[in-house]
């Protein structure tokens, strides 16, 4: 009895061992459910694009996507076009640069990052999604908050709060020469 306890233990330290380890977020277990269910739902913004629609595509690449492009945006020499994905209950955008394509991709609704953030969550529940969140505003609960995307190194989003609650989420190409709309 005693050596099937001892013998038991030890297959049972061994199985904590084979399964132990550091969890990297970008390649483990929980970025892959992550990515996983952001694949499946197509309300997900990021971490590269929103559903067919990958950041820094063409023109005609967003067209192909199915967008429409629907013109100048004033004021926006280096992103002088925007287009549009009509959809139920909202109308999603892209601003989209002369020089690194489509730029910026603006949530609505029930948009979501793959972390769960949209609009109407709360600051706090941002700050746990994203521990890397800053504020060049300076100002502790509204500003333009900002954060590296999980799983792409080329982007950021850019969440914007007031008063402790998302307001707007935008997904944007690291390399970005106009400011979304």
């Amino acid at each position: 009895m005693r050596k099937a306890l001892v013998i038991g233990g030890m297959a049972g330290l061994l199985v904590l061992t084979a399964c132990g380890g550091k969890d990297d977020s970008s390649t483990g277990p929980a970025a892959s459910k992550t990515t996983a269910a952001a694949a499946s739902d197509p309300l997900t913004l990021g971490p590269d694009g929103f559903r067919k629609l990958k950041l820094g595509a063409t023109e005609a690449d967003v067209k192909a996507a199915g967008w429409k492009i629907v013109g100048d945006l004033p004021g926006t020499p280096a992103c002088p076009k925007t287009g549009e994905l009509v959809l139920p209950n909202m109308t999603v955008t892209v601003s989209i640069s002369t020089k690194y394509g489509a730029a910026a991709i603006t949530a609505l609704a029930d948009m979501h990052t793959p972390e769960g953030i949209k609009e109407g969550s709360s600051l706090a529940d941002t700050k746990k999604a994203y521990p890397q969140l800053t504020n060049p505003t300076g100002l502790p609960d509204s500003g333009r908050f900002e954060t590296a995307v999980p799983g792409n190194a080329n982007a950021k989003y850019r969440i914007t709060v007031s008063q402790a609650k998302v307001v707007g989420v935008e997904l944007i190409i690291g390399s970005n020469d106009c400011d979304p709309v």
